[in-house]
């Protein structure tokens, strides 16, 4: 079998990046550097490394983010916070360290928490966990701390996550065409887990356009149910959209990605 793998790999490697496609891997929620357990840490370091030898396989491990891939991670337990978090990136690997993204989550780490790792590694920012953390904000494409993120990536176009709440979070479902309300979906008796929930489709046309405009600085990966589905829901936002006034011209590679289907939980 690992013979199969390592003949295969580099084959659809060599592929991607003649695409110009960008390629990410998301290890699961039990994969986390800021832990106060010894045997958590041990297998997260194990994992990522192991992450990284599929990334060699197809010719994008060595240097910093080859073709913008990354292998992303949450922040971890709250507890030990961002130091925890340096102390245990700092038994990973250099070639792991050069592949690892961190982004904000729903409950431990924010944006703002994640921020003074920006000298560390890249932040990806999860715009619908920002959303729920916060408790409604929908951060503008000219936010002072897109700068940071930006600074994190050290010259790679960043990736950004996207994702919606279920349209029937209420008997008669959200309007397709406003942005949902977190306050009043809570004052509505909705519990915060159920506004977590990543929805099949991009069926909100607002959040939709609301995004587009994010695309004026980073790449976006669609965390959705229905995956490819609902990165063409995007992509067909972007065909009819009327181009912004002024709008920084992006990157070759960021005009071929707009939108990935990645794995939801």
């Amino acid at each position: 079998m690992r013979a199969v793998i390592e003949t295969s790999l580099p084959a659809i490697g060599a592929r991607a990046r003649a695409a110009g496609v960008r390629l990410s891997m998301h290890p699961g929620q039990f994969c986390v550097l800021s832990t106060a357990n010894p045997a958590a840490l041990d297998n997260s370091v194990a994992e990522l490394d192991y992450h990284t030898e599929i990334m060699a396989l197809l010719g994008l491990a060595g240097g910093w983010h080859p073709m913008g891939a990354h292998i992303n991670i949450h922040g971890g337990a709250r507890a030990p916070g961002t130091e925890g978090f340096r102390c245990g990136h700092a038994r990973l690997s250099q070639a792991t360290r050069d592949l690892l993204t961190v982004e904000n989550d729903e409950t431990a780490y924010g944006l703002e928490d994640l921020l003074p790792l920006a000298d560390l590694l890249p932040i990806v920012l999860d715009l619908h966990h920002h959303w729920c953390f916060t408790g409604g904000a929908h951060i503008a494409p000219d936010d002072r701390r897109i700068a940071t993120i930006q600074a994190s990536w050290r010259g790679t176009r960043p990736m950004g996550h996207l994702s919606a709440p279920r349209q029937d979070l209420l008997p008669a479902g959200l309007d397709p065409d406003t942005l949902p309300d977190f306050q009043a979906l809570r004052v509505a008796g909705l519990p915060a887990r159920e506004m977590r929930r990543h929805s099949d489709r991009m069926w909100n046309r607002a959040i939709n356009a609301w995004a587009l405009g994010h695309l004026a600085w980073t790449d976006l990966e669609v965390e959705a149910k229905a995956k490819n589905l609902a990165s063409h829901d995007l992509a067909e936002a972007l065909a009819t959209a009327a181009p912004p006034p002024e709008t920084p011209p992006r990157s070759p590679l960021g005009r071929r990605r707009v939108a990935g289907a990645a794995a939801s939980r």
